[in-house]
């Protein structure tokens, strides 16, 4: 649930400074092979191989514990590292390793003695220790939080008896009493009340409903349900090999002695263990109470194998001890659910008695939700709770999978054998959600409202096109039709590897509050350490998620190209203050803006339910971009589109906004998107000349609207067209390509210069640098590197040749005992923060790597580099790399 807007309001205090930017294409000429650049996804995919150092380590319970052992007597030593405050102290959780020897800690945190809600982390670490990453539940500095409590226990209790009572419970007290608690898991921290109430739900289902109520105000700050629900069917997987103990009972040995027991239809208490006078167990019949007991039985065991055998999980906990499995719960009862408190599975007998529900994919679900508690604890409520529920659904399909029963073929079907609605059709669809009535396909701003077995839709959906792509397939003999949001296609890598990224991404990445931006960023994340970054699984990864409606397509993302207007000047936005707005003048743009206006809005914010955009042209009308749209998610980055085609282009635009009191925005800026980029070639050699135009011309977003034999020639053409790029040759006659480029900086400021040449002696290359050219490219190297550099540097990046970039590294290397110095005196002005940016942009990374390896959105990034490249008085990216290099940040400097 969310908060009220008052709570809103006091939570906005701590934020950080925020960053707002707009962007306004305006298109010029007709659309062109450009406008879908990525709707051809990836082409099949050989299988890139992974990196066999980031795969998950197989750890014995012996070595899993040695590893929390040894990270909890380094807990005080971590604190102080992370920079936590006094009153912090970190909690050891759980502890996965890579098999390169990366560990990957996970930790709880207290305030002042009281646990922190949404305060977990995870550290990553090498094999020699340093840290490479640090992944926050929230964002949110947890300090200056005000200990009194104005708000008495039993009002906090009797909140929570009232919502219980909503759901059926027949409870008239709390099961635990409210504890003191810190809640920040949506905005700045603020001392609550956690209740925990029982009895049964509405439908006899276990209740443990967790509610948290502000200790001030006694407002609900947030309520979740711990007894994790799904459904099976009454599958009977023939005749299997079951583990049991030698006098016969069905206690599984092998497998960290898991037990299944018979309720014998009872709602409480552990039930009986299943024995017998042989190791023969049921008959394949419902009426044979062993039957549902061997069924949950063999589902545990293959659950417990793939964890084991595919990702070196030796039990949901990782210590070796199994969980147990109990049977015949309550009278028909139609569900099947796992409880932490007890760290069980529990399962009912279906309609009329004679429907358990202890098949394959119920078991891997319900075990699954168990491995889920122990790991990134996904809160069963909102978009956090959709992800688990879809992470259950992704394993029960991956196990059943691995099982190959021939009575139980894998599919991407959930509960298909159930019949629960009576006409032969599966309870969930991971193809296509929606088919079951009541899923969601893609994400929508609001889906976090959504029941969490209905907002799990575009996970399944992402997990199912990652694995087989989209459009019409057949597996297993199961007819699948996948659809995207964006009607684009998607390339599968396979089940395996999908398998695989979601599996490390839920131990290494994801937070109990993980939204789903937050499993994209976490699943690219992943994908890039396994395979590599730009790697067919990669951008398979992200063309699921655009397919599902979250985030971008590879290439959609790229940066801008064309004029840039732009405003740097921070606004200030008062608290509860009026409108603000932030102007940007276009100038020099023939005609109305187009019909497909982009405006690209980036706003850093921790809640992003309350904030109000509009584009304002400039005879005053107003474009509604984001109006209060609720849901808890934070930031605005997206791209809009407008039809602002009845507006004249030249004159103030303005970025309109209304936010809640403490945020700042900054870095307005209006761009053309749409048109091509306009390349000016300057080399007095002809054949070169049209060798470096046909390359060109392969990119139907790039065009040649001049040539050049000669410097001066260049520099005048240069003035009559405007171009977005000019490439220049070093040695030419009249004027060589270094003058021709202080020229240009001065009479076409706004082109972006690349050296085009053979020539790579340090004398050119530094001197190249020093005027200020964006890009130095090698004629001797590939193709598509000329076509990615002109893209680069269109969009205010940088383009080096491998070769030129090692040649700087080198050439730089005798002079960095002089200059070391007063480069690091350069950069003491910069936040620790602005230096890991610089430091990751030296290593050659792009804004939106570098936003994925801190786990921050690319504009962020982008506001990070144009704020230090202004304080510092540099003129593009290669600079600040230079810079980097010489003060020593990159990684092998």
């Amino acid at each position: 649930m969310r908060s009220t807007p008052s709570r809103r309001a006091t939570a906005t205090g701590a934020l950080i400074a925020a960053a707002a930017m707009l962007a306004v294409s305006v298109q010029t000429g007709s659309a062109t092979a450009a406008d879908d650049s990525w709707t051809i996804a990836p082409k099949a995919q050989q299988g890139t191989s992974a990196n066999p150092g980031k795969l998950p380590a197989d750890l014995t319970p012996a070595e899993r514990t040695a590893l929390i052992k040894a990270a909890d007597a380094d807990k005080a030593a971590t604190a102080k590292s992370l920079g936590l405050g006094a009153q912090e102290k970190l909690v050891v959780r759980d502890v996965v390793q890579d098999r390169d020897g990366t560990t990957h800690t996970r930790y709880e945190r207290t305030y002042a003695g009281l646990p922190v809600l949404g305060g977990d982390l995870i550290v990553a670490e090498t094999k020699a220790g340093a840290t490479t990453a640090v992944t926050k539940s929230s964002r949110a500095e947890l300090k200056n939080v005000d200990l009194t409590a104005t708000v008495a226990p039993a009002a906090a209790e009797k909140q929570a008896v009232g919502l219980a009572k909503a759901e059926g419970s027949k409870e008239t007290d709390a099961e635990r009493a409210p504890r003191k608690v810190v809640w920040m898991a949506k905005g700045a921290p603020v001392l609550a009340y956690e209740t925990v109430v029982g009895g049964l739900q509405h439908d006899g289902t276990p209740n443990e409903l967790h509610v948290v109520t502000d200790a001030k105000s006694g407002a609900k700050l947030y309520e979740w349900q711990a007894v994790h629900t799904g459904t099976g069917n009454t599958q009977y997987s023939g005749s299997v090999t079951l583990g049991t103990a030698p006098s016969y009972t069905l206690t599984d040995t092998g497998r960290g002695n898991h037990k299944t027991y018979n309720l014998n239809r009872g709602t409480s208490g552990t039930g009986t263990l299943f024995s017998g006078s042989d190791d023969v167990w049921g008959d394949g019949t419902p009426q044979n109470l062993e039957t549902a007991g061997a069924d949950a039985h063999y589902g545990a065991a293959l659950t417990w194998d793939y964890y084991k055998n595919v990702h070196g999980r030796s039990g949901i906990r990782g210590d070796g001890v199994g969980a147990y499995s109990r049977v015949h719960y309550g009278n028909a009862y139609v569900n099947a659910f796992w409880q932490d408190s007890c760290f069980c599975m529990t399962y009912g007998d279906g309609a009329s008695n004679a429907k358990p529900l202890t098949s394959i994919d119920v078991a891997a679900h319900e075990m699954t939700h168990g491995l889920t508690s122990v790991t990134a604890r996904l809160v069963y409520s909102g978009e956090s709770g959709g992800l688990n529920e879809a992470t259950s659904d992704i394993f029960a399909a991956a196990v059943e999978f691995y099982a190959n029963n021939a009575q139980d073929k894998g599919d991407y079907l959930v509960g298909e054998k159930i019949d629960i609605r009576g006409n032969g059709t599966p309870l969930r669809y991971m193809d296509k959600p929606s088919k079951d009535g009541s899923s969601k396909d893609y994400w929508y701003s609001g889906i976090g409202n959504v029941d969490v077995h209905y907002s799990s839709g575009p996970a399944n959906h992402w997990y199912y096109l990652l694995s087989e792509g989209s459009g019409a397939k057949t597996v297993n003999g199961v007819n699948y039709d996948s659809p995207t949001s964006d009607g684009l296609p998607v390339t599968g890598i396979g089940r395996d590897k999908a398998s695989l990224i979601w599996f490390k991404a839920l131990t290494t990445k994801f937070s109990s509050s993980t939204n789903y931006a937050g499993a994209r960023t976490g699943t690219v994340a992943v994908a890039t350490e396994l395979y590599g970054a730009g790697s067919p699984e990669v951008l398979a990864v992200q063309h699921a998620w655009a397919g599902v409606n979250v985030g971008t397509r590879p290439g959609d993302t790229e940066p801008p190209t064309g004029t840039v207007f732009e405003n740097a000047a921070d606004v200030s936005i008062p608290d509860n203050g009026a409108a603000v707005t932030s102007t940007v003048n276009v100038t020099g743009i023939t005609g109305n803006a187009p019909s497909t206006l982009k405006v690209d809005v980036d706003i850093v914010h921790t809640y992003r339910g309350d904030l109000v955009v509009d584009l304002v042209a400039p005879d005053g009308s107003a474009y509604s971009l984001s109006n209060r749209s609720g849901g808890s998610a934070d930031n605005i980055v997206q791209t809009f589109t407008v039809n602002a085609s009845s507006e004249v282009a030249n004159g103030a635009w303005k970025l309109e906004g209304t936010f809640p009191p403490g945020v700042r925005t900054s870095g307005r800026r209006l761009h053309t998107l749409d048109r091509m980029i306009r390349v000016l070639l300057a080399d007095d050699e002809t054949m070169i000349r049209a060798g470096v135009r046909a390359i060109l011309a392969s990119d139907p977003g790039i065009e040649v609207v001049a040539e050049a034999g000669d410097g001066h020639e260049a520099v005048e053409l240069a003035r009559e067209h405007r171009p977005d790029v000019v490439l220049l040759d070093i040695r030419m006659p009249r004027l060589d390509g270094l003058g021709a480029a202080e020229e240009l900086r001065g009479t076409v400021p706004d082109a972006a210069v690349v050296m085009l040449t053979t020539f790579s002696e340090d004398t050119y290359i530094a001197r190249a640098l020093g005027s200020g050219v964006s890009g130095f490219l090698l004629k001797s190297g590939d193709p598509r590197e000329l076509i990615a550099g002109v893209r680069a540097v269109a969009g205010g990046g940088a383009a080096l040749s491998p070769t030129v970039a090692r040649r700087v590294i080198d050439t730089l290397g005798g002079e960095r005992l002089t200059r070391a110095a007063e480069a690091r005196t350069r950069l003491e002005p910069l936040t620790a923060r602005e230096r890991e940016v610089v430091a990751l942009l030296g290593a050659g990374l792009s804004n939106q790597e570098i936003a994925d390896r801190m786990y921050v959105v690319e504009g962020t990034v982008k506001a990070h580099v144009s704020a230090v490249l202004g304080r510092l008085g540099l003129r593009n990216r290669v600079q600040l790399a230079v810079l980097a290099y010489e003060a020593g940040l990159l990684p092998d400097a």
